[in-house]
């Protein structure tokens, strides 16, 4: 045989692989499922929630927008740390929530009942878990800012720098 039909013989094979398969009709991909519907928000109006705990639920929602406000400027300037908004709405949206109907499920004649087991009242149990989830708030916020203030100081050393009347070279 040949060195010159074997490497034809090979090259018809290649060819016949490397020609595109014949193809029916183009089918349309099927819709894609419509996404779940969000969970419904949480009333943080509701009367159920005990009076002492109410300036502490609004803490945690004005802490939580005045993250969401630091991340969109963040955002905006190529510096989002979208972990740490996440986090801070996850206490919004899941923690706080939780907690509070988890509060709500104790019937209130039966709170008494928490008062002889633990020692303290399901109220103050509640604050105090409210006060946690304020203080990780404030935590993210404090993180959050950390950042801004490094580059405000690299900008000032830079500034300082680049302008400083001492410098010959300028």
């Amino acid at each position: 045989m040949a060195a010159g039909s074997t490497s034809k013989g090979l090259m018809a094979r290649i060819r016949r692989w490397m020609r595109p398969a014949v193809a029916g009709p183009i089918v349309p991909a099927p819709p894609s499922p419509a996404p779940a519907p969000a969970a419904a928000a949480f009333d943080y109006e509701d009367n159920r929630i005990p009076a002492a705990s109410r300036s502490r639920v609004a803490d945690v929602l004005a802490l939580v927008a005045r993250i969401e406000e630091q991340s969109a400027k963040a955002r905006a300037g190529g510096h989002h740390n979208a972990e740490a908004l996440a986090q801070a709405q996850a206490i919004r949206d899941r923690y706080l929530p939780d907690l509070l109907n988890s509060y709500f499920a104790i019937p209130p004649e039966h709170r008494n009942a928490f008062f002889r087991r633990t020692g303290k009242s399901a109220s103050v149990q509640l604050n105090e878990r409210i006060d946690v989830l304020i203080d990780e708030v404030r935590g993210i916020s404090a993180a959050l800012a950390d950042g801004h203030i490094d580059e405000f100081a690299q900008h000032l050393k830079f500034i300082d720098q680049r302008f400083d009347p001492a410098d010959p070279w300028r």
